[in-house]
């Protein structure tokens, strides 16, 4: 599977470490299920790092910006590092089963979850300078992406939808 810009959440820093996460994952999906334990083991803890590192980065924007699905969202985080966890300790967890789990947990958590956090995030922002979501977006970033104007779009229409 490939990188796209459909997976990005509209928040730079947020986006720039899945890449790294989505990198590892590519690791683990080119690795056989033959190879040693041992380098399994390695990526898998480097992965868990990072894991630890990114939600906690993103579990404090949670509660900084007072977001409301904030138990959800953790509760995939910790899901995550269930099974990280469980592959770092079971010798019949395979690199593949693994590389599997993770593409689709990734994918989906950006996509679902990473994004209503991001339209949080980009209203709040908004709306604590005055302006709509589209122009403030408009205003920080350097580089559009589809996944940027679909963020910007939602929260305007959640907007809109709230001012009623």
């Amino acid at each position: 599977m490939e990188w796209s810009q459909d997976f990005e959440s509209g928040l730079a820093d947020i986006d720039v470490q899945h890449r790294y996460i989505f990198a590892l994952i590519q690791r683990v999906s080119q690795l056989d299920d033959k190879v040693e334990r041992s380098e399994l083991r390695k990526v898998a803890e480097e992965l868990g790092r990072l894991a630890l590192c990114h939600f906690g980065c993103e579990e404090l924007l949670m509660e900084t910006y007072d977001y409301p699905e904030w138990t959800r969202h953790v509760a995939e985080h910790r899901k995550l590092e269930t099974v990280v966890n469980t592959f770092k300790q079971d010798d019949n967890y395979h690199a593949h089963n693994l590389a599997l789990f993770l593409c689709n947990w990734l994918v989906s958590h950006t996509m679902l979850e990473d994004r209503q956090l991001a339209i949080h995030i980009l209203n709040v922002r908004a709306r604590a300078i005055g302006m709509s979501v589209t122009d403030f977006v408009e205003g920080v970033t350097l580089h559009r992406t589809s996944a940027t104007y679909a963020v910007a779009g939602a929260v305007d229409r959640k907007a809109i939808g709230n001012s009623r």
